[in-house]
This record gives structure tokens, C-alpha cells and sequence, in this order.
């Protein structure tokens, strides 16, 4: 027999883990940040040019994953609400069927 739904505690779980690894790539994302500032005065060349130049861009896309995985922490959030909100019903519908 197939199961049909979703494993509630199990999608609060992982979306909740997806959250605070998000958060943990911010706050490094913040860290190189802080680095790249210090690091700024440390050589001028073309060689520096290029290198904060990579490093914005690695940020760039350490930020847009940070975002990527909290919109899919949300949707599983939403998802797994809707979800709930729906075996509710189902449970009221059948118990007022079955009193």
C-alpha cells in the first residue's frame, strides 16, 4: 500500500535544519565580508583587482544560496501547513460521519 501525505515532524525538522544552515551562511558570508575590508590594504595590483573582484562574486552567490535555501525552507513550512490544515478537516469530516 502506498502512503499518501507528508511525515509532518519530519518536514518541521528538516525545514527547520535548512533554516539555520541558511543562517550559518550569513553569518559567514558576514565574516568574509569583514575579511575582504581588512584584507583591502594589504597589496595594490592587478592581482588584487582580480582577487576581491572573485571574492565579491563567491559572496554574491554564498548570499543567493543562503536565500535559495530559506525560500525552500518556507515553502516546506507552507507546504507541510497546508497539509495539516487539510488531514483536519478530513478528520472532522469522517468523525462527524462516523458519531
Amino acid at each position: 500500500m502506498s502512503q499518501v501525505g507528508i511525515k509532518h515532524n519530519e518536514v518541521i525538522t528538516a525545514s527547520s535544519n535548512l533554516k539555520k544552515e541558511a543562517k550559518k551562511m550569513e553569518t559567514l558570508n558576514s565574516d568574509l565580508e569583514t575579511l575582504q575590508t581588512k584584507m583591502k590594504g594589504f597589496w595594490e595590483s592587478s592581482e588584487s583587482e582580480a582577487f576581491h573582484l572573485g571574492y565579491n562574486k563567491f559572496q554574491s552567490s554564498l548570499a543567493e544560496l543562503s536565500t535559495v535555501i530559506k525560500s525552500i525552507a518556507n515553502w516546506a513550512d507552507t507546504t507541510q501547513a497546508n497539509y495539516e490544515n487539510n488531514d483536519n478537516k478530513g478528520a472532522q469530516f469522517y468523525g462527524s460521519i462516523f458519531k
